[in-house]
């Protein structure tokens, strides 16, 4: 496996993004010996903290994610941002996923669908109630403007920060989302 599962997705992935901090490769060195912490090949630290805070068994206690990271509201569960702990509940994660999935992610170099922005977005997802799945709107939005449920499912898959379920511990690579 070389490199996140994301840019094996898509080339634009993350391409506009410059070099990494001079020193990251010798604090991440450090970090794993010095501390102890893990690396992960070919997921993310997003993701890596994803799974940690889903997974039921792999830290004992309660879990906080702490962090600035939109892209954290996707993830059930507690996450410490803006200075307030705040408690995002499954339908909630699910919700914030699926807007990213809609509006993209310039940072992160993916698209969604062109011209939805937040607003679009949350009439399109509004409409579906708490209990429902919005996949099937999702995918008539982007049908709607021309495109498929593969283009839908390419954005939702590089929208989507790993949940332990997304992971395959044993091949020590991600799942990829399938609806």
């Amino acid at each position: 496996m070389n490199g996140p599962f994301r840019h094996r997705l898509s080339p634009d992935y993350k391409a506009g993004r410059g070099r990494k901090p001079v020193g990251t490769g010798e604090v991440k060195r450090w970090l794993i010996e010095e501390h102890g912490a893990k690396l992960k090949p070919g997921i993310e630290a997003d993701d890596t903290m994803g799974i940690l805070a889903t997974h039921p068994k792999l830290i004992k206690g309660e879990k906080i994610i702490v962090s600035q990271d939109k892209d954290m509201l996707t993830i059930p569960g507690k996450l410490y941002r803006g200075g307030e702990v705040i408690d995002v509940s499954p339908g909630e994660a699910r919700y914030n996923w699926m807007m990213q999935t809609l509006t993209g992610d310039v940072t992160d170099g993916y698209p969604g669908l062109k011209g939805m922005g937040p607003v679009k977005a949350a009439k399109v997802l509004d409409k579906v109630g708490p209990d429902e799945d919005p996949w099937p709107a999702v995918v008539a939005a982007y049908e709607k403007a021309g495109l498929t449920e593969e283009d839908a499912l390419l954005q939702a898959r590089l929208a989507r920060i790993l949940h332990w379920t997304d992971y395959d511990f044993t091949a020590k690579e991600a799942i990829l989302w399938q609806p």
